[in-house]
């Protein structure tokens, strides 16, 4: 059963539209036929940058009309297939996937469900296959805004979920899989005069 709060975001793609636009940061360079997991989707801004590397990719999200958009936005090949399904719950074989990608979407999760995305996530990868993982750090300035609901953890706009992530935190969730690297990366944004820091939690896991 999917929660409110995950409900929020097919109604936000509805009013909004295309909610996420611009590349990806730096995909990994790996083999062309790599089988590649991508959980939350979305409206295809990732999905359209892995497309171009020769992955067979099976892309998930929970929001049909994200699922909708992304088809719009990405070419349709046979390596894509576009899945609906629960993070928390994925329908899919255990031990499958190469390498599997969830590139902010645990931080729009409540706490006990980004333990059962974690687990989920590491069912589905091989042994010796890779997460990479990329969400929001506690040192961005959006930390705070909104209503306080757990920690680090706050409601905005119609009923959306955003948490901030710290890499003890995020070492610890994904304590099923062996870190190969936890870092920060902050930048500075000027949106009408202003400077704004961001921040973003970048992991990289391995199934043994």
């Amino acid at each position: 059963m999917i929660d409110d709060h995950l409900l929020a975001w097919d109604r936000d793609y509805a009013a909004r539209g295309h909610l996420f636009a611009g590349a990806p940061s730096c995909l990994p360079d790996l083999p062309a036929g790599t089988l590649a997991l991508e959980l939350g989707c979305g409206n295809g801004k990732s999905l359209q940058a892995m497309e171009t590397k020769g992955w067979s990719i099976v892309a998930v999200d929970y929001s049909n009309r994200a699922l909708f958009m992304c088809r719009e936005r990405c070419r349709p090949v046979p390596a894509v297939r576009l899945v609906r399904g629960d993070g928390r719950n994925l329908p899919l074989r255990d031990d499958t996937f190469d390498v599997s990608f969830a590139i902010h979407v645990a931080g729009h999760l409540l706490a006990r469900e980004r333990v059962s995305f974690a687990k989920e996530i590491t069912r589905v990868t091989k042994p010796g296959g890779t997460l990479y993982f990329r969400d929001f750090g506690t040192g961005d300035f959006r930390c705070g805004k909104g209503m306080g609901i757990e920690d680090h953890t706050f409601l905005r706009g119609p009923g959306l979920v955003t948490h901030y992530f710290t890499p003890a935190e995020l070492k610890d969730l994904f304590s099923g899989l062996q870190p190969v690297s936890v870092s920060l990366e902050s930048w500075k944004m000027r949106v009408r005069g202003r400077v704004y820091l961001r921040e973003e939690i970048i992991g990289e896991f391995k199934k043994k």
